[in-house]
């Protein structure tokens, strides 16, 4: 039997329940591909954006790439990311990018590229 991923509006409901976290929960943004948690954090100024991957239908865990028993459970894993992530990291390691039309600076924590090369134009 396949399972299907969980639908997106059900991934939203929980993440506003949002688990454990260094930071304050801001917001849920949905996007095509991903979707954007929006968070303050004591280490960074202004509001972040923290994409993550939409959950498969193993509920494959953004932190131990394992699969989740649960949607609660990884929920909790996106709080371990950003607890990781964003308190744990040093601060030049961060790839962090201002996205001037939406009021955020995104911070890419899993997926994307983490690299600090500097042809990049940081």
């Amino acid at each position: 039997m396949q399972v299907s991923p969980p639908e997106h509006d059900e991934v939203i409901a929980a993440l506003i329940e949002f688990p454990s976290f260094d930071g304050t929960l801001a917001g849920v943004r949905a996007k095509e591909n991903e979707i954007l948690v929006l968070v303050r954090h004591p280490r960074f100024p202004g509001l972040l954006a923290v994409p993550f991957p939409w959950p498969d239908k193993d509920l494959t865990g953004p932190s131990t790439g394992e699969s989740c028993q649960s949607l609660p459970e990884w929920v909790r894993e996106v709080g371990w990311v950003l607890n990781e992530g964003l308190g744990a990291t040093a601060l030049k390691d961060v790839d962090l990018r201002a996205d001037p039309g939406h009021g955020y600076s995104v911070v890419r924590l899993v997926g994307g590229s983490h690299s600090s090369d500097e042809n990049e134009g940081h």
